[in-house]
């Protein structure tokens, strides 16, 4: 058979799973027991993974693989993935476990010695990868905000900030006087982010540690969205983006980019590939990175009440699947073994530090990685370490506030996208914009089936089988 035939094939087959019509049969095994079809592979709005994964396994193995190169939009629609692997953002994994089209990988290929799964992200084998008390992809990495603050701009004696407070008064302190600063802060507030910036920003505070569902009541799917510490985070955010509405909106990526450009005292974002070529301008001893600022206090939305942060815990919450990329095996697949093989190799110490890296959606998620086997560009290679020595000194336990994976996820995050800039252009107060959110929440929820979105939240936390 030609690779052409192959790829029409696959293309079909994909076209079926998009428009929800019946899978055909997988091709038989030959008499040996194995598959004698190359492996197929879809790939979620990301050409340069695509790309790099390509060619990587044809280095690896001499042979090619069919690719399927969708539209995130398409993906969250696929009734079926007749396909072996799928690579996407983690969100969609609520989409696809939700209707079984995952296989759950066995505990014995992820602790085989070869995958060095001991030195990959806590958060990304606790949290992302894993679906009710399975896990059912592996990483590929996936950014996470951070604060990037100029050290040689701070007073003498000046800590970063640990806080949100402590953030806004230093924000209040430098635009009374801003010097050669074109603005203060550069914060991503650009289309899809301005939500996941909320999140980030109100994580310490709305997740209380007896919590495990901060956006909604997990027993009547209530959105909790206009609660107190979503309020409080979209207030000091607006206040913190005086007159963001009159400049260009920006990703974290660019914020990361103005930052380094010495446009402004603190950005919130992480080093990526630049779109638009820009290069390093700071020399590394001008400027640190660090977690976000957290909360001394968290609401109990019980008792709808704030409480002090113990001293036992860390006042820090980290913010989860803003971005990224992870690679799982569909129970479609004729191949299982070799598609189970395929994606460790591709998540392992030898390979993902070169395939991965060539996503602008990943970031360092290896402790080998910070040492080098990370490839970047040169300018990158420094932030990157110091970006991923912060990542890794984050608690092995605690509380985590990740991004929901749900079905219509999207759709969820551009009702809450519309209300914080709806406050930030100073069109309507925190209060009411997210009391808005929180209807069109009910709506999502309500179109969606909210014993079926009960369901899949409880498994996107852990919670069943």
């Amino acid at each position: 058979m030609t690779d052409l035939r192959r790829y029409q094939i696959v293309i079909g087959l994909t076209l079926l799973a998009l428009t929800g019509c019946p899978q055909p049969a997988p091709p038989p095994p030959s008499p040996s027991g194995t598959v004698e079809t190359p492996l197929r592979v879809m790939v979620v709005d990301d050409p340069p993974l695509a790309a790099a994964l390509a060619r990587e396994w044809l280095a690896h193995t001499e042979k090619k693989i069919d690719l399927v190169e969708v539209t995130t939009a398409k993906a969250a629609a696929a009734e079926q993935l007749p396909v072996d692997v799928v690579i996407c953002p983690p969100k969609l994994l609520g989409q696809f476990a939700t209707r079984d089209l995952l296989l759950p990988l066995e505990e014995s290929a992820l602790t085989d010695p070869a995958y060095e799964r001991d030195e990959i992200l806590p958060a990304l084998k606790d949290v992302e990868t894993t679906w009710g008390r399975r896990t059912v992809a592996v990483p590929l990495g996936s950014p996470q905000l951070a604060l990037w603050y100029r050290a040689d701009l701070l007073p003498a004696g000046t800590q970063p900030p640990r806080t949100w407070e402590e953030y806004a008064a230093l924000v209040e302190k430098f635009e009374k006087e801003p010097g050669e600063l074109k603005q203060i802060t550069a914060e991503p507030l650009a289309d899809g982010w301005a939500a996941r910036l909320l999140l980030a920003r109100a994580a310490a505070g709305a997740l209380h540690r007896d919590q495990l569902s901060p956006l909604w009541n997990l027993e009547t799917m209530e959105p909790l969205i206009a609660n107190p510490p979503f309020v409080r985070a979209l207030e000091q955010l607006a206040k913190d983006n005086r007159g963001a509405g009159e400049r260009k909106l920006l990703s974290p990526v660019e914020c990361y980019e103005k930052f380094q450009a010495g446009e402004c005292l603190f950005a919130l974002g992480w080093p990526g590939q630049s779109v638009d070529g820009k290069s390093t301008t700071l020399a590394d001893k001008q400027y640190g990175v660090t977690q976000l600022p957290g909360s001394r206090e968290m609401f109990q939305p019980t008792s709808a009440k704030w409480e002090g942060v113990e001293n036992s815990e860390t006042i820090h919450v980290p913010f989860l699947s803003a971005s990224g990329r992870v690679a799982a095996v569909t129970r479609a697949s004729a191949q299982p073994k070799i598609a189970t093989q395929f994606i460790l190799w591709l998540s392992g110490p030898t390979v993902s530090g070169r395939a991965a890296a060539e996503s602008r959606a990943t970031t360092v998620f290896r402790k080998s990685h910070l040492l080098g086997s990370w490839q970047a560009p040169a300018e990158l290679r420094q932030p990157l370490t110091m970006y991923g020595e912060v990542l890794f000194a984050q608690p092995l336990a605690g509380r985590r506030f990740a991004l929901p994976r749900i079905p219509g996820s999207d759709e969820y995050l551009a009702a809450l996208d519309r209300a914080v800039l709806a406050t930030v252009k100073e069109e309507k107060p925190a209060q009411e914009a997210l009391q808005t959110a929180a209807k069109e929440w009910q709506a999502i929820t309500a179109a969606r089936g909210l014993a079926k979105q009960q369901r899949t939240l409880r498994s996107s936390l852990g919670l069943g089988d």
